[in-house]
């Protein structure tokens, strides 16, 4: 985790010198999971980098970020291995707890001010690409495997409730902001919204598995520094 997070802000900050400035975004985010199925509110940190040219009202950025565990309770039916025992089926208490890492990329407008504006507000919509990790590994409540069985085995390619293990997911997001000068940098306020493009974590259409994918609202407050001034 550490090691790719370091990759991608080299990648990142070495694209960026060769536009004439750049900025280094970074934030804690309010994440409100849309999705109805395996709803749940979360909190995030993350970064970007925004870079351009000098005065530019639209401009490109890429970014990292981590959203911790949205957890969801559910139940899940085990089914007994043979019809001699009894009960037949029993529930399992099952807790979902699924992080998400999501490496985004995309653009700025300014509707008002520009990209290195730090001297008074700034307003801005952006828009772009986001691809989001998301494993997923449930805790069962204890139950005897001996007699019982979820569906599917522990080294099987799902989860043994038949989940996927992870969803890897293009999506698209939108949103807006506006940001104010406060020392050598500005402050920014942002909301965003991102929809699934394509997703591996959708349900098969024999079983009752639910897409866990989250459908996140973004809400960041951050602080955005120049990297470097065009002479």
């Amino acid at each position: 985790m550490k090691k790719s997070t370091l990759l991608c802000v080299a990648t990142v900050v070495c694209i960026s010198q060769a536009f004439t400035q750049s900025n280094l975004q970074v934030y804690s985010s309010y994440v409100k999971n849309l999705n109805k199925d395996y709803k749940g509110n979360t909190f995030g940190i993350g970064f970007r980098i925004e870079f351009g040219k000098s005065d530019a009202i639209l401009t490109k950025y890429a970014g990292f970020a981590y959203n911790a565990p949205i957890i969801t309770h559910a139940t899940n039916q085990a089914i007994a291995y043979s019809s001699l025992t009894d009960p037949y089926s029993i529930d399992v208490a099952t807790v979902y707890k699924i992080p998400s890492y999501r490496a985004e990329f995309g653009g700025r407008f300014y509707f008002v001010g520009s990209a290195h504006n730090y001297d008074g507000v700034n307003v801005f919509g952006n828009g772009g690409a986001e691809v989001i990790f998301a494993p997923n590994k449930p805790k069962y409540e204890s139950y005897d495997k001996d007699l019982y069985n979820l569906g599917y085995t522990e080294g099987s390619d799902v989860n043994e409730d038949g989940t996927e293990k992870f969803a890897l997911n293009l999506m698209l997001a939108f949103g807006a902001g506006i940001e104010k000068n406060i020392g050598p940098g500005d402050i920014f306020l942002h909301a965003a919204i991102a929809l699934p493009v394509t997703a591996n974590g959708k349900a098969d259409n024999s079983s009752n598995v639910e897409d866990f994918t989250p459908l996140p609202l973004n809400i960041k407050l951050g602080y955005k520094i120049p990297l470097n001034r065009s002479n």
